[in-house]
C-alpha cells in the first residue's frame, strides 16, 4: 500500500505507474525509482519532509502524558462511570484544548505502524493501542465535565421537587388528621357516658370475682392435699406385653398411668439393677398418650419403673411401691422358609418359584422382634425310586445372609430340568430332599446365635 502511493499520477516515482498497470504487483515485478520526477517535485519532497518533522514533533509530545496515563491508570480497565474514579483520571489525561489539537492531528494524519516503525523500531502495535485509549479516555472525561452542570441541576431539582411534594402531602395529612380528631372527640364523648355506664358494672362484677376466687383458692388448697396425699400413698400401674419379664436390645411396649393423675401430667422414671449396672443408660420413648417403649441394654437384669408427677409447677416422685420386671435375653428364633410357617416341610414342584430364602420368627412372642440371618449351610439328597433301584445324588453349599443365590435356586430346579429324562428311564417319582444347618442369625440385642436345623423335600411327580 505504501508503494501504491507512489505509483499514482502525480506521485509518480515509482515504476510501473497505475495507469495502465495492474494495481496489485506480482512478487518478481521489479520497481524503477525515477530521478527526474523526484527532481521534478523536490519541493514537494521538501513539504513532505517538514510535515513528517512536525507528526514526529507531534507524537513524541503527546508520548509524554501517554506514559504517564499509561503508567498510572492503562491497566485499569474500568469504565469511567465514579465521579471519584473521574477526579483521579482528570489529571493523567488530556484537557479540552490539547484534546481538540490532537484529535484534529490523528484525524488529519492517521498515525500508522510502518510510520512508527520509522520513528523508532522499538515502536510496537501496543503503542498504537495505547494512544487509541487515551484519546478515547480523554474525551470520555471532557464529555463527563460537559454534562456535570446538566446533571447537577436535575439532581438539585428532582430534590426540590420531592421536597415541595413532601410538603403538599404532609398539607393533606393535616386535613385528614384534623377530621379524625373532630370524629375522635365526638366518640370520646359517647365513650365517656358508656364508661360511667361500665364502671358501676364492673364494681358488681369485681365483687363476683372475689367470690369466686375464694372458692377457687379453697377447692385448689382441697386439690393440693388430696394431690399430696396420692404421692404419699399411690404406686404407678405398668402394664407390661410380658408379666414381669422384659428383653435386652429390644423396645419393649408398656402401658403407663398412676390412679388420680392425669396422664400429661405423670411420666415413668426406671431404676435399673443391679446397683453396678446404675450407670448404663436405658431408653424410654414415649410412642402415644399413655404408652411408652423401654430399650435395655446388656448388664442389667432387672427394672423398676416408676412415676413424677406434677402438682404444680413440681414434679414429685412417687413413694408407693414401683413395679419390678426381671430382664431377659431374648431366646433363640425357629427357621423356616420365607412365606411358610415352621410345619411347612413338604412341596412340589410348582412351589419351587417361591423359596427364596430364610425368615426368623420367635414362636409365643407378643410383639413383633426381628432377627437377620448372616449365613447359613444347605445340603441336597435326591432319592429316585423304581420298581428294582434306589439312587441317591448329594450337593452341599454354604450361603450368605437370608436370601437363596443363584447355586441354591438352581440346585432346587435342577430335578425339574432332568425330570424328562428320569421319565424315560422309568423313575415314576423324585424326591429331592434338603436340610439347612449351621444357620447363623444376629439378634436385635447384638448377640450371634447358631440356629437348631432344618429340612423340607420337593416331590417331583
Amino acid at each position: 500500500q505504501l508503494i501504491y502511493l507512489f505509483r499514482e499520477e502525480g506521485n509518480s516515482f515509482i515504476r510501473p505507474y497505475t495507469s495502465g498497470f495492474p494495481s496489485m504487483l506480482e512478487y518478481d515485478t521489479i520497481l524503477d525509482i525515477t530521478h527526474e520526477s523526484l527532481i521534478r517535485n523536490w519541493k514537494l519532497v521538501e513539504k513532505w519532509v517538514l510535515e513528517n518533522e512536525q507528526n514526529v514533533q507531534t507524537w513524541l509530545e503527546i508520548e509524554k502524558p501517554l506514559k504517564v496515563w499509561k503508567t498510572q491508570y492503562s491497566s485499569n480497565k474500568r469504565k469511567v462511570l465514579f465521579p471519584w474514579e473521574r477526579l483521579k483520571q482528570r489529571k493523567y489525561v488530556l484537557p479540552a484544548g490539547l484534546y481538540d489539537l490532537y484529535h484534529k492531528w490523528r484525524v488529519g494524519f492517521s498515525p500508522h505502524m510502518s510510520w512508527l516503525k520509522r520513528i523508532s523500531p522499538n515502536y510496537t502495535a501496543e503503542h498504537l493501542i495505547d494512544f487509541n485509549r487515551f484519546m478515547k479516555q480523554s474525551k470520555e472525561l471532557i464529555i463527563w465535565d460537559k454534562l456535570r452542570p446538566y446533571i447537577l441541576f436535575f439532581v438539585i431539582s428532582f430534590f426540590v421537587f420531592q421536597s415541595q411534594r413532601a410538603k403538599i402531602t404532609q398539607a393533606d395529612e393535616a386535613i385528614k388528621n384534623e377530621k379524625i380528631q373532630k370524629e375522635l372527640v365526638v366518640k370520646a364523648e359517647h365513650s365517656a357516658k358508656e364508661a360511667l355506664h361500665a364502671k358501676s358494672e364492673a364494681v358488681l362484677a369485681k365483687q363476683e370475682a372475689e367470690k369466686l376466687k375464694n372458692i377457687a383458692v379453697h377447692n385448689e388448697i382441697k386439690t393440693k392435699k388430696e394431690l399430696e396425699y396420692l404421692i404419699e400413698h399411690a404406686s404407678p400401674i405398668v402394664m407390661a406385653s410380658k408379666m414381669n419379664v422384659m428383653y435386652v436390645g429390644v423396645e419393649n411396649p408398656f402401658d403407663f398411668a398412676v390412679s388420680g393423675f392425669n396422664t400429661k401430667d405423670v411420666e415413668p422414671i426406671i431404676e435399673v439393677f443391679p446397683e453396678t449396672a446404675r450407670h448404663l443408660k436405658c431408653d424410654l420413648k414415649n410412642t402415644h398418650n399413655g404408652s411408652y417403649t423401654l430399650k435395655i441394654p446388656k448388664g442389667v437384669v432387672g427394672v423398676k419403673v416408676n412415676a413424677l408427677a406434677k402438682i404444680g409447677n413440681e414434679l414429685k416422685m412417687l413413694k408407693g411401691d414401683a413395679p419390678y420386671f426381671r430382664v431377659k435375653y431374648l431366646p433363640d428364633p425357629v427357621a423356616c422358609l420365607t412365606g411358610y410357617g415352621p410345619n411347612v416341610s413338604v412341596f412340589t414342584e410348582n412351589d419351587i418359584s417361591s423359596l427364596t430364602g430364610l425368615s426368623l420368627i420367635f414362636k409365643n412372642f407378643d410383639f413383633d422382634v426381628k432377627a437377620e440371618v448372616i449365613s447359613f449351610e444347605i445340603s441336597q439328597l435326591m432319592s429316585m425310586e423304581e420298581t428294582k433301584t434306589e439312587r441317591a445324588l448329594l450337593y452341599n453349599h454354604i450361603n450368605s445372609g437370608d436370601k437363596f443365590d443363584k447355586k441354591v435356586l438352581n440346585c432346587l430346579d435342577v430335578v425339574k430340568q432332568i425330570k424328562p429324562m428320569l421319565k424315560d428311564v422309568g423313575f415314576a417319582e423324585v424326591e429331592s430332599k434338603y436340610v439347612i444347618e449351621n444357620i447363623i442369625a444376629e439378634l436385635p440385642d447384638g448377640s450371634i446365635r447358631k440356629l437348631s436345623p432344618i429340612a423340607f423335600k420337593i416331590v417331583f411327580k
